[in-house]
């Protein structure tokens, strides 16, 4: 299979799950970001070493229809790996395992050929020290502290990460001079004071009559990432957008929109920093994949010859800061194992949803969700 093939059925897979997880986070958190790619990723390489029932239920639940490994492998050696000036996209992925603990020759193997991942030993004394280290320096300190003392207990045999963390600055840049309080309504009604960014510029636009909702590109430096906002119609709610949405929807908008002639708007658009942090285990259920939770024998047989392992914890957080420079984001997953020329507005003034994506290859890096101004995870402005 060829390498364009590969990465479409890769980017294709991310897109359906991606979706499908947004749409659970949905039901629990008004504001959120994620990453789709490092939760996908994540999974995957538990995914290699995941045999019978186990690993049927995760193809299926990470809409897999070609060998992910090589897919990954392929999306990994598109990218400049922060040798761009324009944008930098970094993507890191490491496992630890207990002293004592076999892990298989060829599990080994596959994770440092297609992940270019090293096998880690858990320090003797507090274990989370040295993976909170190793977060930090491949998210650019953004994510610190990524586990607590005790998230590494005892019985945890295994902890497969990964890690992304993007930067780049827009294609033209908001003036902070021009950055002030206007008013935003909330998912309820309401009126609150944000801090919106605004800027007269070339912006592409499409509506989509599916969605019920105008999507915007913002280009960054170089043209091949952009931050998309969908903003309902004024008389639609987010949630009716969000209940139309689908993978084929989403692409289909987001490839309409990248095809466009941009024309001058006035655009606003909130400046924010979210910081999320949640357990995928329950969203991964919905998606059908129960087994690796559950403790079935064997399910791990390509990893180790030990029988009784589970995942115990899917742990993810991601970092999104939007300013008048650019964006940049991080996000890391830990999985354990036991039209015209005159100007138009367009105020993103009522809740919205977003998605940071590599257009060159149709990849959603990031999504979310800016509903409530005030949300606890949104840090002041």
């Amino acid at each position: 299979m060829d390498a364009d093939r590969l990465l479409l059925d890769y980017s294709v897979a991310n897109g359906h799950f991606g979706v499908s997880l947004y749409k659970e986070m949905v039901k629990t958190e008004s504001n959120f970001a994620f990453s789709p790619f490092s939760v996908h990723s994540a999974m995957s390489m538990l995914l290699m070493g995941a045999h019978g029932p186990a690993k049927r239920e995760m193809i299926q639940g990470l809409h897999i229809q070609s060998p992910v490994n090589l897919g990954f492998q392929s999306y990994n050696q598109s990218l400049d790996h922060g040798t761009n000036e324009n944008a930098t996209l970094m993507i890191a992925n490491a496992v630890y395992t207990k002293t004592g603990f076999h892990i298989t020759r060829g599990y080994v193997n596959r994770i440092r050929t297609f992940y270019q991942s090293q096998v880690n030993r858990f320090a003797e004394e507090n274990p989370e020290d040295a993976i909170n280290a190793w977060v930090s320096s491949k998210t650019n300190q953004m994510i610190p502290e990524f586990l607590q003392p005790g998230d590494v207990p005892e019985d945890m045999m295994v902890m497969l990460l990964n890690a992304v963390y993007f930067k780049a600055m827009w294609a033209e840049k908001f003036d902070p001079e021009y950055t002030s309080l206007q008013p935003f309504t909330d998912k309820d009604g309401e009126s609150h004071e944000v801090y919106m960014m605004s800027m007269s510029g070339d912006y592409k636009t499409y509506y989509s009559e599916t969605l019920g909702a105008t999507a915007l590109r913002i280009p960054y430096k170089g043209d091949r990432y952009s931050f998309n906002i969908i903003l309902p119609r004024e008389d639609h709610s987010l949630s009716t957008v969000e209940a139309r949405l689908t993978h084929e929807v989403l692409n289909e908008t987001l490839t309409s929109l990248g095809q466009q002639r941009a024309n001058q708007l006035d655009l606003q658009v909130p400046k924010f920093s979210m910081d999320t942090e949640a357990s995928m285990v329950e969203m991964l259920r919905v998606l059908g994949i129960n087994r690796i939770f559950d403790g079935a024998p064997n399910s791990f047989r390509r990893m180790s010859n030990r029988a009784n392992l589970k995942v115990d914890e899917v742990k993810h957080r991601c970092i999104v800061e939007l300013d008048e420079e650019g964006t940049e984001a991080a996000a890391v997953t830990g999985v354990g194992i036991v039209g015209i020329s005159i100007t138009r507005p367009f105020t993103a003034d009522r809740p919205f949803m977003f998605v940071l994506r590599d257009d060159e290859k149709a990849m959603n890096l990031f999504m979310g969700r800016y509903a409530e101004p005030y949300g606890d995870n949104l840090v002041p402005q």
